[in-house]
């Protein structure tokens, strides 16, 4: 028992604790009462013995996928003495759920056969022999997806004691050797060089041999771009598609993309028959071997599926309508904000009163001086704060410092309000955008979701008023136009996306002068891991995951993103490149001092007659006062 000792040390060495199932024989269960207390003591101190009777008329469906596993990192020791038995012993326990200690194809098993196999001196036998379980085990990585098998076949001729039988076959089976017709080869190994079976083992995943591996991948911006070829899809760029040529790069096998069988994006789970859509339906009904295109790590609803590790974080956003723009008239009020247009007025005021103050006290100090009127004085004082020349020079020299200071502030501030004055007549402005959760739910928009699964996620009733208020407002809706496109359109609903790929929606959707349609709130709802899934038990999420981190920590992964966004955003910029062109500004662009010229003139017309009315009352009340005094001479 050496050899399985050996082989047991490394094979193992990582299960939390070792299964040992007799099938279907008296002689396997009496093999198994003789080998546990050598597996005990010797290699692993947590073993399970699972005796279970299978059904030999019953018909088990079968098919390839395990449902409702609990992966429990268990290993599996299977004695046996007919193949037939135990490809029946598995399709039992795959079916039923029951069982869960006997459930994890991912697991590492190790089969003993038990049979009267004779020397094999010949070998014409011998290959016949291998031949024989090269076939089992070619229906078995088929029917069930199982990987991790290693055989020991025990010839039992003279079996009355276990030290009687001796090793007649070490092997190890390996699905991916072989051509596209006929994939699979048993290999065996001798038993004096059992670290070449390690080898052997240890290096299948690694080198999947062209073996096809069926992706499901559709297109979506940033993360995955089809390039043709004529009509067809050769690959993919992007992020996703970066993946998938490095996955199989390094594992080695032939990637064969295909878009969702239904047309569908992701996909969910329609609770009222359970059928599946998207690529969570080609994973979930053994379509496709793995989905590439990144989603939010989060329950869909069905425990038969497994994550990668996370290749990235991305943020649940929400799109609205871009807010309107702001009437060119206003163009002057937004140079400034409404802070320092409020302490501009004051500093003016103040200066003002000081200047008339200094004035009343220069008087007592010269009788001849005449003080000007406080409406004259603020007159006055606008031309240095405009940065204008004085009309009359100050006569006290404390008029004179504090005119001084007014004009080098006048300047600075008239030649700020000039520059941004540019700035804001060329750049178009709008008014407030919808930035938290709060604004979301007073503008009273509906939130349309193409994903089942958002719908009741993306709000928790835990959360603040407006969370729970605009969980409500959250609607699933399946617009063949797209929810983003109709928020673009219709400017009345508001759309949940992800932020990597709202970042781009923005820059799609514009004007014909190019400003924004659309407009991305700040306030996030929800931040998740993005990772790949695979349906549960899958034999190459481990491998995945080590490459999956091996891309993560060189940092290529970030410079995937960063490529593409630039490439992105380099194209939009060259699309829109003739809307920063020097602006030749227009008439509706400087309506503002036109309005402010048209007021003034109306005004001072206004004026004008009101001071002809009042002289001209002034003037008759003279006459009528003379005429009376005359009368009463």
């Amino acid at each position: 028992m050496k050899i399985l000792l050996d082989i047991s040390s490394w094979y193992f060495i990582e299960a939390r604790f070792i299964v040992i199932a007799p099938i279907d024989s008296q002689l396997a269960s009496d093999f198994i009462e003789e080998l546990l207390p050598f597996i005990h003591n010797k290699i692993y101190e947590k073993v399970v013995v699972s005796n279970i009777d299978v059904p030999k008329e019953t018909s088990i469906p079968h098919g390839r996928l395990w449902k409702n596993l609990d992966i429990l990192h268990q290993a599996f020791l299977l004695v046996v003495e007919r193949g037939d038995a135990m490809v029946q012993f598995l399709r039992f326990i795959q079916q039923n759920h029951s069982y869960s200690l006997l459930r994890n194809p991912r697991g590492h098993f190790l089969i003993i056969i038990l049979g009267m196999t004779g020397n094999h001196q010949n070998d014409v036998k011998r290959r016949e022999i291998e031949n024989k379980y090269c076939l089992l085990f070619q229906n078995i990585w088929k029917e069930f997806g199982i990987l991790n098998i290693i055989m020991l076949v025990i010839n039992t001729s003279d079996y009355p004691k276990l030290k009687s039988g001796h090793i007649a076959l070490i092997a190890a089976f390996n699905p991916f050797i072989g051509s596209t017709k006929s994939r699979g080869k048993l290999i065996v190994h001798n038993e004096n060089y059992i670290i070449n079976l390690v080898r052997s083992h240890t290096d299948r995943l690694n080198n999947l041999r062209g073996y096809p591996v069926r992706i499901t991948l559709f297109s979506r911006e940033p993360t995955s771009f089809p390039s043709h070829s004529g009509d067809k899809v050769i690959d993919y760029i992007g992020m996703d598609g970066f993946f998938m040529r490095n996955l199989a790069r390094k594992m080695n096998f032939t990637p064969i993309a295909d878009s969702p069988k239904d047309g569908r994006e992701y996909g969910f789970i329609f609770e009222n028959n359970g059928t599946s859509t998207g690529t969570l339906g080609d994973i979930l009904d053994d379509r496709a071997d793995l989905s590439l295109n990144s989603r939010f790590v989060k329950e869909y609803g069905t425990n038969d599926i497994e994550f990668t590790i996370p290749v990235g974080f991305d943020s649940l956003c929400i799109i609205v309508p871009k807010a309107k723009q702001l009437p060119k008239w206003l163009a002057l009020f937004r140079v400034f904000d409404l802070h320092v247009q409020f302490s501009l007025v004051c500093v003016y005021v103040v200066c003002s009163i000081i200047i008339y103050i200094l004035q009343i006290l220069y008087s007592h100090f010269k009788s001849d001086y005449k003080t000007a009127s406080l409406s004259a004085i603020f007159i006055e004082m606008l031309t240095p704060f405009l940065s204008l020349s004085l009309a009359r020079m100050p006569s006290s020299r404390s008029e004179k410092v504090l005119v001084i200071l007014c004009l080098v502030f006048g300047m600075i501030i008239a030649s700020s309000f000039q520059a941004k004055l540019v700035t804001v007549l060329s750049k178009p402005d709008y008014y407030p955008d919808i930035n938290t959760l709060e604004e979301l739910d007073a503008s009273n928009l509906i939130i349309a979701t193409g994903s089942i699964n958002l719908v009741q996620d993306t709000f928790s009733t835990e959360e603040s008023p407006p969370a729970r208020h605009l969980r409500s407002k959250v609607t699933y809706c399946n617009l063949q136009e797209g929810n983003i496109n109709y928020v673009a359109k219709h400017q009345n609903i508001a759309a949940l996306n992800r932020l990597s790929t709202a970042m781009y929606s923005v820059l799609h959707y514009r004007n014909s002068d190019g400003t924004f349609l659309l407009h991305i709130v700040k306030e996030c709802p929800k931040i998740y891991s993005l990772a790949y899934i695979v349906h549960k038990g899958s034999p190459f999420l481990l491998r995945i995951n080590h490459v999956v981190a091996q891309l993560e920590e060189t940092g290529i992964v970030n410079k995937w993103k960063e490529d593409t966004y630039f490439n992105m955003t380099a194209f939009h910029r060259s699309e829109y490149s003739g809307n920063y062109l020097l602006k030749v500004f227009s008439l509706e662009d400087l309506q503002m001092p036109f309005l402010i010229l048209v007021c003034g003139l109306f005004s001072s017309a206004i004026t004008f007659f009101a001071e002809l009315t009042a002289k001209h009352f002034s003037f008759c009340k003279g006459a009528k006062c003379k005429k009376l005094a005359l009368l009463q001479k």
